[in-house]
């Protein structure tokens, strides 16, 4: 019971570290890479209904100024009504007043939408009033048109990660321009992780230009519905997003939208579930592995068993929208292979400690009797170099401790010479050899012989 009992402690302790750390936020540069590496696997085409018309490099090209005046944005907003489009999402910033007679062409255009425009809000920190501000389009221009916010918050690595349903409006809050574009309902705590799995190059996009000068087919504008936005890197809207490393922004929206259309909208398991299946997958392997009491099957168990762990999160991330955090299920099964190697290593020192302790002791033990024994006892090397010599020897020999430095038993010999050119062990098995007993003449310290 207690040998299961050591390895199920010490695998909650290190899936209670682990949790830990994943409730603090400590395990979040570890994942994100993850979950950015399986997109980069799972790539898919984008719903091409979507059409998105760009202020891109050429536009901003042909046209030579910027801001441009907002009767090209009326001209644009004409062309698509008599194309018959869908709703047109503008993805541009009207809160200002330009020239009476601008303002006015694209107010009368948006009227002639008949309310099939959605425009965009913007909500702004301000560090002069220290707090935030709503800019949305000018009144006259919202009249006849929806709103939606284009905010995109970054995550703490400062890349566009999340993305929310609704954000924060004056009193209350306001529908998401990606949520719009995907005609989602929101709430106020929808939020979702953006597949960034999706490619932007397959896109349904047409140049502003092209559109405004009429050199689109209106048959690819027809039922669909149209985002309109700034690409060109001039305009100064990108962002930093994974994968891609910058994105702009109307990109990004568009990327939302249809993680929203292609039910891509992806979401992390709540923390209450990893809660229990990370202690579980890391008892389960801890004691797969154990069971053995073999350090290469533990092994084996941990690394079969985040193999099919991280596979698992691939495959859980290609089927359904749902992202698997396996830093903890890793940390965790490590964790608590290490605590247990600790604990089995602690044991086998604190034995192989005993076994040393006790066995100077019997050679404390051992080495008295011999001292005191009433036979004489000489201990030598190969070589008959003498390492010991007991109180009855010394007596018998005429020697003390202080006498053995350098001291050959050789010495003791009545012939000398018996020991020249031969090992010490052969001449004692020769002796043994015989089988019957021997005399050895011996000499003492002072010359005398016995």
């Amino acid at each position: 019971m207690t040998a299961l009992l050591r390895p199920l402690a010490t695998g909650a302790l290190a899936s209670f570290l682990t949790l830990v750390a994943l409730a603090g936020g400590a395990l979040e540069p570890l994942e994100r890479p993850l979950i950015d590496l399986r997109m980069s696997l799972l790539q898919r085409a984008a719903d091409p209904a979507p059409v998105l018309i760009e202020i891109d490099p050429q536009s901003i090209h042909e046209i030579g100024r910027w801001p441009w005046p907002r009767s090209l944005h009326a001209l644009l907003l004409d062309r698509l009504t008599a194309a018959g489009a869908g709703q047109v999402y503008l993805d541009v910033e009207f809160s200002l007043a330009s020239e009476e007679e601008e303002d006015a062409a694209l107010e009368s255009a948006l009227q002639r939408r008949q309310g099939r425009t959605t425009m965009a809000g913007f909500r702004q920190w301000s560090e002069s009033l220290g707090g935030y501000i709503d800019a949305g389009p000018l009144a006259r221009f919202s009249a006849a048109t929806s709103l939606a916010s284009a905010n995109l918050i970054p995550s703490s690595d400062g890349l566009i990660r999340e993305f929310s349903l609704s954000y924060p409006w004056q009193e209350g809050r306001l529908p998401a321009m990606a949520a719009a574009i995907a005609g989602v309902e929101t709430g106020a705590s929808d939020r979702f992780l953006i597949d960034y799995g999706i490619d932007p190059g397959t896109f349904t996009r047409f140049s502003f230009v092209d559109v405004a000068r009429g050199d689109v087919d209106p048959a690819l504008l027809r039922g669909r519905p149209v985002v309109v936005g700034a690409t060109a890197i001039e305009l100064g809207d990108i962002l930093s997003v994974p994968r891609h490393r910058v994105l702009a922004g109307v990109e990004v929206q568009m990327l939302a939208a249809q993680s929203l259309l292609l039910n891509r909208a992806l979401s992390r398991l709540p923390f209450w579930v990893l809660g229990l299946a990370v202690p579980a997958f890391a008892l389960g392997l801890l004691l797969a592995g154990l069971r053995f009491r073999d350090g290469r099957a533990l092994a084996v168990a941990l690394g079969a068993g985040n193999v099919v762990l991280w596979g698992g999160a691939v495959g859980l991330q290609a089927a359904l929208p749902m992202v698997l955090d396996v830093v903890p299920f890793t940390l965790a099964s490590f964790g608590a292979a290490g605590l247990a190697l600790m604990l089995r290593f602690r044991k086998v020192a604190a034995r192989l400690v005993s076994e040393t302790v006790a066995r100077r002791r019997t050679e404390r033990l051992m080495g008295a009797v011999a001292k005191n024994a009433f036979d004489a006892l000489v201990t030598t090397d190969a070589a008959g170099r003498v390492s010991f010599i007991n109180g009855a020897a010394g007596r018998m020999f005429g020697v003390g401790i202080e006498d053995l430095e350098d001291l050959s038993i050789s010495r003791f010999f009545a012939r000398p010479d018996l020991l020249k050119d031969r090992d010490l062990g052969d001449v004692l098995h020769g002796l043994v050899a015989l089988g019957r007993p021997r005399r050895l003449v011996c000499r003492r310290a002072n010359g005398e012989l016995f």
